[in-house]
């Protein structure tokens, strides 16, 4: 990867290390809270519970693994290089965001993001390649584990969701029909 070095990739990589880890933590926490706002609290509970698993499971496996990162790193970052903090984060928001957006198109850009996530950290020789695999493995399964547990109740939300924007369009339609019925003249 050293050979690839140059100014504008240094430049995309820098971004893409500064919005890693505590950018994805960031984010998954305003997609909570948006969820909660808008009286989802299973899909916001499982959002939040897969940042968590995934920050404890990342953590406990660089405390036991303790595997040291390379010599020419470009970045400073913590203790322990398997697995990464950086891909760990950005997996689980990713693959939290396409569950519950459920298009294609939102799989193939968390697939995108992923694999953009896990290139910067071993351009940065932040990481080993196996690292990055075993963050992204990592966080997959543990968010894929948690939504076994919360599909019933994410996917109930949604249809109770749309029943209510249905039921508001239906009422709004209502409204401006009998505003329009008094309005014409006699």
């Amino acid at each position: 990867m050293a050979s690839l070095r140059a100014p504008w990739w240094d430049g995309v990589n820098w971004v893409l290390n500064a919005l890693g880890f505590l950018g994805a933590l960031l984010l998954q926490a305003l997609l909570a809270t948006i969820l909660i706002l808008r009286r989802r609290p299973g899909t916001a509970a499982f959002c939040i519970l897969a940042g968590f698993v995934g920050l404890l499971v990342t953590q406990l496996a660089k405390a036991l693994i303790d595997r040291s990162r390379p010599a020419e790193a470009v970045v400073l970052s913590d203790s322990g290089s398997y697995p990464s903090g950086h891909v760990s984060a950005t997996t689980v928001l990713l693959v939290v965001l396409a569950l519950l957006i459920g298009r294609l198109w939102a799989w193939i850009i968390s697939l995108l993001g992923i694999l953009s996530m896990m290139l910067s950290r071993t351009y940065l020789a932040a990481h080993w390649l196996m690292d990055v695999v075993g963050a992204a493995c990592f966080s997959i399964g543990v968010v894929l584990l948690l939504w076994i547990a919360f599909q019933r109740a994410c996917v109930q939300e949604n249809v109770d969701a749309e029943r209510i924007l249905t039921w508001r369009a239906r009422a709004a339609r209502r409204r401006r029909a009998e505003g329009r019925a008094e309005s014409a003249p006699q």
